[in-house]
């Protein structure tokens, strides 16, 4: 099984030399490829690349998105489309993808996630546990799970998070698919992982091999609490079609406190994301038929059946959310409920 180890990078020279050495020092089987996507740096980072590349042509290969100086673009749908440009060229029946100022830290992952994909044909994706890397420390995450077992997809959609990074994808559903995930236009961490979740199960091994490195300057981290729920429930809605609606209720649960914000601040949300991200998410949100994301952002505009559908909706998301902000939140949106 010929493995595709992906990365993508914008600006992230000091990062470049950890990410590729981790990829690099991982046990592997005869057939691998390391593709690496940047776009469109100017400090230097693709200098470096090239400098991996002139030690083995063979296995390491270059895609470099172009970038006009001075245009402004949405940092989401580049980091995206990186990652899809990554996809389309790869040649593995499976694939990792990095971010490039993540690593792993553990040398014997692929393989043994190989392993899992070879004796298990209803797995689509082997999940391990990450460690936030801050400042130096590692904070270990494992799942609240017994090791080396396939996952009911539901309890995890509920309760448990792994990125997208810290596993071993199958490669799945062709050209045809990868035409999908560009119509959508996004494919993030979490849009990634819902797209594997399409055609299979999760398998979990109980250990950490993915460092995800937490600077404080993020794309995500830098947004507005509003502009975060809008995200979330906009990555919701990708979700839910990545895998036809068969999880909603789970997906409702797991994204709940972002629906309940969005609501909250229904009449407010023009103004508080400004002009600009409104339209943004506004136009990519309407992509997606019965998107909640979209009716929220337009909710005076709905007929009164939809803004039935949406209120029961934020209820449904509240349910179980029985201490803190969100209980407070629906309560004074609604009083008491059931």
């Amino acid at each position: 099984m010929k493995i595709s180890f992906l990365v993508t990078y914008y600006n992230q020279k000091e990062y470049v030399q950890q990410s590729l050495d981790s990829i690099l020092a991982t046990e592997k089987p005869a057939e691998w490829e390391l593709l690496v996507g940047d776009d469109g740096s100017s400090d230097g980072t693709t200098g470096i690349v090239r400098e991996y590349i002139s030690r083995d042509p063979e296995h390491i290969h270059l895609f470099v998105m172009p970038r006009e100086q001075d245009a402004k673009y949405d940092p989401v749908l580049r980091a995206s489309e990186n990652r899809l440009n990554l996809l389309e060229h790869c040649t593995g029946d499976c694939f990792c993808i990095l971010d490039g100022d993540d690593f792993y830290t553990d040398r014997s992952f692929a393989r043994d996630a190989i392993c899992v994909l070879e004796d298990h044909p209803e797995v689509s994706f082997v999940a391990f546990g990450f460690s936030y890397f801050r400042d130096g420390t590692f904070e270990e995450k494992l799942l609240p799970a017994e090791e080396n077992q396939l996952l009911d997809t539901e309890t995890f959609l509920r309760r448990m998070y792994t990125p997208g990074g810290a596993g071993l994808h199958r490669l799945s559903g062709g050209r045809e698919r990868l035409t999908y995930l560009r119509k959508i236009g996004s494919f993030d961490d979490q849009d990634l992982f819902m797209n594997s979740l399409h055609y299979g199960g999760i398998w979990y091994i109980d250990r950490t091999v993915y460092a995800y490195r937490q600077t404080g300057e993020s794309t995500y981290s830098g947004m507005t609490m509003i502009e975060r729920s809008t995200l979330n429930v906009w990555g919701m809605d990708i979700g839910l079609e990545f895998t036809d609606h068969a999880w909603q209720d789970a997906m409702l649960e797991r994204y709940g406190y972002s629906v309940i914000m969005m609501y909250a601040n229904r009449n407010r949300l023009r103004r508080r994301l400004g002009e600009q991200k409104f339209q943004h998410y506004l136009e990519s949100s309407g992509r997606i038929q019965g998107s909640i994301c979209h009716d929220l952002l337009i909710y005076d505009q709905l007929d009164s059946d939809r803004k039935k559908q949406i209120r029961e909706l934020v209820h449904a998301a509240a349910k179980g959310k029985e201490t803190g902000v969100a209980k407070i939140m629906i309560k004074s949106m609604f009083g008491a409920y059931q």
